[in-house]
């Protein structure tokens, strides 16, 4: 099927350059591609094989592609010596997107005629604002995004986007700038908001300037720099390696004076700061002025004011130069870190020097540099000796070149499989189209490979290898969606007998084996290798040479050298040994850790803090753990989202209070498991709560267990409930029997979609007009031997009750006819476990 396909760009050259590479790959396909773009790019698409509709406006006629928005960008200041976060201020006082909003409404009339003569199937739009004409048809629209991801996928296990900052930098730096950046689309929003009232479209509710497509975004990042090591591609979005336009027809040949150098000593070097960046002739004289000393030959990018300075002896350069055919003659490539420029460069294989003036630029230096493809220099202050030096380093560098090839060659495979068609776009596609292939009815290979592999994602690993005979296609399919996989003692005992997990040989060919078979493997549980465990870096190492989609490992904390080895790939370590806490430092994408005492999360020398910017952390408060410690750990986990706790009943009044109070500083927690040893000395604890509730406001789920000689404890405890209003999940285990009195403040909890009771007894009347107090209730459990028919008929009542789960110890006075009517009166529940007496049943609906 042809489709007709409208890219509708923003006027600035790196969107428009990266829609031509995705136009590219749908024109080979046989598509119609049509270009809506602005006057200053007339003449520039048609070559491509595109049509190009062009909006005009008195202000851009005359104008070079990019020029416009070079002069608005130079003026406004944000081509100057500036921090990230001083560029972001200053976009805050620019009219530029507002002028935007004003530009594509004027341009609404054209672009609804455009649309009218083609009758596009298909809209890709690349803009930080969306034409309502194209969102609100009924046409499928594409969100196309030609810049750094981190801009338009925001998460919280990654730097804000524009910042720059480290993937494992200070959390509390990023949530400043997060603060300081939803200024940004503000007056954009307002004004396109303004516009959407007008026309009776809805509002753009969103703090971004465009919001995601309901149908597909992709954006354009090689997958050895994005960052799926830090968080998950979101649903409805698509990462592709590069938008690289491969249908230049401007050629390009090495200049005749750099023809006769020595190519040992004399390199070719590529220098560009993007058609935005060279609008700074001051800051491009300076360069230009430092690479002059280089013996290397200098290929230059001039930008649009290029004919206001002059090149020295050692360099060619044009106002534009076909980028990408430049860059697979050249040797380094010293670039603004554009997206653009970063993907085509890294698509051919070259080390960078990425020197970032403003907005994403800033986070694909820092990206280039810590993964390291490159080096990071600011342009504005680095001296001829820097500058220089980080030129020869790069081309002296071998495992950086060999990286970079395996890298370019991966890039290379995926960009061919884009463009390979099964389609001819001539007159004689009739003729030439691949006929549909014919299988036997009896033949599992009638069902794609998509449905197939789905199925047998369903089988165990082990029943994998049983079942890649059945058939080629299963064969073809049966390991593609392994993605996750768990080593254990187990799994190696049903291939081998138990005296094979001693043995080295067989562990590395077993390892050996599923690597190979299971190429997209991204994450290993390696926490069952217990009685395996002195092999556990030797199967590892063997993933990780096999596996490039490797991203995580789980595991006890086992010899140091695997953490040695293995630490930028461990996010979770449970069972922490605390003589081997050292190891921790190696261990800079560690989200989740299990500890002994906290204690054991700071080295015992220095002092120094290892485990920071943790999601999940559990530890038991002994008397040992000071607050200066948990005040510490507080200041640098900001994100901590899971916090589980022990204490110990040893602990004072006041430390209880101290430490409550610290833990009211982790505002971004959503679990809280809390096992509280009480004594007579401890009646702040309501207190203690009451801090952690009012300050901890995205807490949905809290886990507690309390247990005292004191009764009246626990009254004074749950008393705490009150201020926990907002929890959809609550476990309560208490060491007494419950009643209506005592737990009278969960009646507060409204909001409640699971609730855990587990005590000795419980009162029948404890669940009286349970319906109203948890409308919303979903999953019940109740550990208890004091279940009655009394307690069933409340429970009846819960009118979004699917699951009710009832564990006890002895045998309850209960029928199987019970339950049976529980199920039917219930409008909702549809299963009923009881366990207990060492057996299990269950009651379907």
């Amino acid at each position: 099927m042809h489709l007709t396909i409208l890219f509708a760009p923003n006027e600035a050259v790196g969107h428009v350059n990266a829609c031509i590479g995705m136009a590219e790959v749908l024109l080979s396909r046989g598509h119609k591609i049509v270009f809506a773009v602005d006057q200053s790019f007339a003449g520039k698409l048609s070559p491509f094989g595109f049509i190009e509709e062009i909006f005009t406006s008195e202000k851009t006629s005359a104008q070079k592609p990019g020029e416009n928005t070079a002069k608005y960008v130079l003026e406004s200041g944000i081509l100057s010596n500036v921090t990230s976060s001083e560029s972001m201020k200053i976009m805050h006082t620019l009219s530029f997107f507002e002028d935007l909003v004003d530009k594509m409404r004027a341009n609404g009339p054209q672009l609804k005629a455009i649309v009218a003569k083609h009758n596009p199937d298909v809209y890709i739009i690349d803009d930080f604002a969306a034409p309502p004409t194209l969102i609100h048809s009924t046409k499928p629209w594409v969100f196309l995004y030609s810049g750094n991801p981190l801009s338009v996928i925001e998460d919280e296990r990654t730097p804000p986007g524009n910042s720059g900052y480290a993937s494992n930098g200070d959390r509390q730096e990023w949530h400043e700038f997060i603060e300081l950046s939803k200024e940004k689309f503000k007056h954009l929003n307002i004004k396109y908001n303004e516009w959407m009232k007008e026309e009776g479209y809805p509002l753009n509710t969103g703090n971004t300037g465009i919001s995601d497509s309901p149908y597909l975004n992709i954006y354009g990042y090689p997958e050895e720099l994005d960052y799926l090591d830090l968080r998950p591609l979101p649903e409805k979005w698509l990462r592709v390696d590069a938008f690289m336009r491969r249908g230049e027809k401007q050629e390009f040949k090495i200049p005749d004076k750099f023809r006769e150098r020595d190519v040992e000593k004399s390199k070719l070097i590529y220098f560009s700061l993007g058609s935005m960046g060279s609008a700074n002739v001051d800051l491009m004289k300076r360069l230009v002025s430092i690479l002059s000393k280089s013996q290397h030959k200098i290929i230059v990018s001039k930008g649009v004011f290029g004919d206001t300075y002059e090149l020295a002896a050692n360099m060619w350069g044009e106002p534009s130069v076909p980028q990408t055919k430049v860059l697979p003659l050249v040797d380094v490539v010293i670039t603004h870190g554009g997206n653009n420029t970063i993907t085509e460069t890294f698509s051919c294989g070259k080390p960078m020097i990425v020197m970032p003036l403003f907005s994403d630029q800033y986070d694909n230096a820092q990206r280039v540099m810590e993964k390291g493809f490159g080096i990071r220099l600011n342009p504005h202050t680095v001296s001829e000796q820097q500058l220089l030096d980080s030129i020869e380093k790069l081309l002296h560098d071998k495992e950086l070149k060999h990286k970079l090839s395996v890298a370019s060659k991966h890039m290379a495979e995926e960009i061919k499989h884009m463009k390979t068609s099964d389609v001819t776009a001539d007159d004689s596609y009739e003729d030439n189209k691949q006929k549909p292939q014919m299988y036997a009815k009896d033949s599992m290979d009638r069902f794609g490979d998509d449905l197939c592999q789905l199925l047998l994602s369903y089988l165990t690993l082990e029943d994998r290898f049983a079942t890649e005979c059945v058939s080629k296609q299963f064969r073809r399919t049966v390991f593609e969606s392994v993605v996750d996989i768990t080593l254990d003692d187990k799994l190696i005992c049903k291939t081998q007998p138990k005296s094979s997990i001693k043995d080295i040989y067989y562990m590395i060919t077993l390892s050996l084996r599923i690597a190979k078979k299971c190429p997209n493997i991204a994450t290993i549980d390696c926490r069952g290798m217990t009685l395996s465990y002195k092999y556990v870096d030797e199967v590892l190492a063997i993933f990780q040479d096999n596996c490039r989609h490797l991203r995580d490992i789980y595991c006890n904390c086992f010899p140091s050298q695997l953490c040695q080895s293995f630490g930028s790939l461990m996010t979770r370590i449970y069972c922490m040994d605390p003589l081997k806490r050292q190891s921790l430092i190696h261990c800079h994408r560690l989200s989740e850790l299990h500890a002994l005492e906290l204690s054991d999360a700071f080295d015992n020398t220095s002092g120094q803090l290892l485990a920071k910017n943790l999601h999940t952390f559990s530890y038991t408060w002994t008397s040992n753990d000071n607050n200066q410690q948990l005040s510490a750990f507080v200041a640098h986990n900001q994100s901590l989202k899971s916090l589980g706790l022990r204490t110990d009943e040893t602990d004072t009044n006041d430390t209880l209070t101290e430490m409550c109070g610290q833990l009211s500083r982790l505002t971004q927690l959503r679990e809280l498991s809390v096992h509280f040893m009480l004594t007579s000395a401890h009646n702040s604890l309501n207190a203690c709560l009451r801090t952690i509730g009012q300050n901890c406001k995205q807490l949905r789920r809290l886990s507690l267990a309390l247990h005292s000689t004191d009764p009246q404890l626990y009254g004074n405890t749950m008393d705490s409930l009150r201020v926990f209003s907002r929890l959809k999940r609550l476990d309560l285990l208490i060491f007494k029997p419950m009643d209506e009195k005592l737990l009278e403040p969960l009646k507060l909890c409204q909001r409640l979609t699971h609730l855990t009771l587990n005590t000795m007894q419980m009162s029948d009347k404890l669940l009286d007009n349970c319906g109203n107090h948890w409308p919303r209730l979903q999953y019940l459990t109740i550990r208890s031997d004091a279940i009655t028919g009394e307690c069933l008929v409340h429970i009846s009542r819960l009118p979004a009750l699917q699951t009710l789960d009832i564990e006890c110890n002895h045998s309850i006075d209960l029928l199987d006819n019970d339950f049976w009517d529980l199920l039917s009166r219930s409008p909702k529940l549809k299963n009923i476990k009881i366990s207990g007496n060492n057996e299990k049943k269950f009651y379907l609906n």
